[in-house]
């Protein structure tokens, strides 16, 4: 039976590739988690003085009242998470539209809150654990495709422009921490140690859909798939059960299992359209006239920016032959590339981990430029930090 495989690459017939992997998930398991926890504390003890003493600044400016040094941490869709985690989907006082909202976050936010945590605390414990799985998982993988870019990998994830969204309650964290450690027990041929992993991505964002599918494709390249359908068809049918749970929900609740559609068109306005349609709107759209902003203007074309960004990434897996990270980077976009306007793009990019596996790839072998695109990313990090937590919208 024919693959996917490059026969220039080590991922071929023959390969030991993958038994080698299988022996690194115990033989490595100090050194990414020592690595993980140094990064994790270091993007925190970064952020949130950082986000502390950006926004005193701006209040001392604009001679408002100082900001609280966590409750600056509960912006924007924090809060809807939370609205949910309090009140359901379906209750008296749910939040219209919440159902656009995948489960596992609120889930999980409720129970630390009946645990006796404040909902700022309850967010930012999520994000802090899973980071901690992510930079472990993130170093694992790195290092298993390109030996030697598991610190830089980390560092670019850290510093990513919108790294923001890794720290605050938002559900970037949790998502990365199903997706990346999935396709690394994929890329090992531990399809059974994928399926927990799978699940928490489908469970958390609708993106969850094409990590499955990028799964998929991953096993399609690897070598002799064929002696291991039914193993890993079973494996998948397993991580894909929290969708289908979640759309019975739907239809119990609201009467329809596609209510997840309806409420994006009806919260957010994103309905599908052709991509050239979108992509000249978004180019040409501008504020409300009445609350017209510059700086709103500015955020539609970054949002044209990021989307040309993450196509050149996608091509830049398929010439590297990671067609299983490809898959799953086009289908994430696309969903947005194929709407009615192009919106929060920029965000959905830090989703696309393996962006920044391929910069750490790109500075390894080019160590002069690493310094001039780590510092780039983190001013850009920075302003997003304070932005953020001083409540404008960044993305």
């Amino acid at each position: 039976m024919g693959t996917l495989v490059d026969p220039r690459t080590r991922y071929g017939p023959g390969s030991t590739r993958a038994l080698k992997g299988s022996g690194r998930v115990t033989a490595d398991s100090g050194r990414p988690w020592a690595e993980a926890i140094k990064f994790d504390l270091l993007l925190h003890l970064a952020a949130f003085p950082l986000a502390y003493f950006g926004d005193l600044l701006v209040a001392k400016v604009r001679a408002t009242p100082p900001p609280s040094f966590w409750h600056i941490w509960v912006r924007w869709d924090v809060v809807l998470y939370l609205g949910i985690a309090h009140h359901g989907y379906a209750g008296p006082r749910s939040l219209p539209h919440s159902v656009a909202f995948f489960p596992f976050l609120p889930l999980v936010l409720r129970a630390l809150l009946g645990a006796g945590l404040t909902g700022v605390a309850a967010g930012l414990v999520v994000s802090g654990v899973s980071m901690l799985v992510v930079f472990a998982y993130m170093y694992r993988l790195a290092n298993d495709v390109w030996p030697g870019t598991g610190r830089l990998a980390i560092l670019y994830l850290c510093v990513f422009p919108m790294a923001v969204f890794l720290v605050a309650g938002y559900s970037e964290s949790l998502f990365l921490t199903g997706t990346i450690p999935a396709f690394y027990y994929a890329r090992c041929e531990r399809w059974w140690l994928v399926v927990p992993f799978a699940a928490l991505a489908v469970g958390t964002r609708f993106a969850g859909i094409f990590v499955l599918l990028g799964l998929l494709v991953t096993f399609l390249q690897q070598p002799r798939f064929g002696k291991r359908v039914w193993e890993v068809a079973a494996a998948l049918s397993l991580a894909s059960a929290p969708l289908f749970a979640y759309a019975v929900f739907l239809w119990r609740v609201k009467g329809t299992p596609l209510a997840y559609f309806n409420a994006e068109r009806l919260g957010w306005g994103r309905h599908f359209s052709w991509p050239v349609s979108s992509f000249f709107r978004t180019l040409h759209h501008h504020a409300d006239p009445a609350t017209h902003s510059h700086i709103w203007d500015a955020a539609w074309r970054v949002e044209v920016v990021a989307a040309a960004i993450g196509v050149a990434f996608t091509v830049w897996t398929v010439r590297r032959w990671e067609l299983g990270w490809a898959a799953y980077m086009a289908g994430t976009l696309g969903t947005l590339m194929f709407s009615s306007l192009y919106f929060s793009i920029p965000r959905m990019l830090l989703s696309l981990f393996p962006i920044p596996l391929l910069l750490a790839l790109y500075t390894r072998e080019h160590p002069k430029v690493g310094p001039y695109l780590a510092g780039g990313m983190a001013t850009i990090a920075a302003i997003g930090v304070v932005t953020f937590t001083h409540g404008a919208w960044f993305f």
